[in-house]
């Protein structure tokens, strides 16, 4: 980063359910500078946790099962929290 701030090792956890589709384009656009300047972690989830994949920033393409439960990000969260030191959850709030 060019001010000199510590970098920091984030997950951001990317809701992919079915509410969430129409605004996936949007959030898309708005992380790609996040991605590009943090040292961060994109996952997707609906009721599975999957890594964002490449074709997501290039395509839009994801991976969902369509229906939302925040009991997957926690339980990836907890088994992944040594090498993370900060979570975000990027949800419509509609998660079980």
């Amino acid at each position: 980063m060019s001010d000199g701030r510590e970098r920091v090792r984030v997950a951001v956890y990317l809701d992919v359910s079915g509410s969430m589709e129409f605004v996936l384009p949007a959030l898309r656009g708005a992380l790609a500078q996040v991605r590009r300047d943090t040292d961060v972690c994109f996952w997707q989830w609906s009721t599975e946790v999957h890594p964002a994949p490449h074709a997501w920033w290039t395509e839009g393409a994801f991976r969902s099962t369509w229906g939302t439960d925040i009991e997957c990000v926690l339980e990836h969260a907890a088994a992944h929290a040594t090498r993370t030191r900060r979570i975000v959850v990027l949800t419509d709030g509609d998660y079980g």
